[in-house]
């Protein structure tokens, strides 16, 4: 078991990590169109696979925890197993 002096030690470097990354890679950001929209440099493929990422992020932190709750876990991971069933036939 992971002692939470410990625990919270890691939590802080890791945002501290974070807090410097997004300054370092912010430097390069001089008006509000370069931070929203990435300098409109983003490609199609990764445009894509932003949005598909947070909509199923969403979908996963938001619908999940609700679907569990009103119907129960069984239900909740037979629907992920047809799911990725369906998703197997389909691009397998």
């Amino acid at each position: 078991m992971l002692d939470p002096a410990t625990g919270w030690s890691i939590l802080a470097l890791f945002s501290l990590v974070w807090i410097f990354l997004g300054w370092f890679w912010g430097r390069k950001a001089k008006a509000l169109d370069d931070f929203m929209l990435a300098g409109r440099n983003v490609g199609m493929a990764l445009g894509v696979a932003t949005a598909m990422a947070t909509w199923v992020t969403s979908n996963t932190t938001m619908a999940a925890p609700q679907l569990a709750f009103q119907m129960g876990i069984p239900i909740v991971l037979a629907g992920a197993v047809v799911t990725g069933a369906a998703a197997q036939l389909v691009w397998g």
